[in-house]
């Protein structure tokens, strides 16, 4: 289900991809105030 979200959302999906990452690695998503934090592996 966070795998789905993480890439159906452009902003997300482009900067992993620019990182080399995938979404099967997110394993989290943290919001504090306007800064999201994705934690992968």
């Amino acid at each position: 289900m966070l795998q789905n979200a993480v890439m159906n959302d452009a902003l997300i999906s482009t900067s992993l991809s620019r990182a080399s990452f995938g979404a099967d690695r997110v394993f989290a998503v943290k919001r504090s105030g306007s800064q999201l934090t994705v934690y992968v592996y």
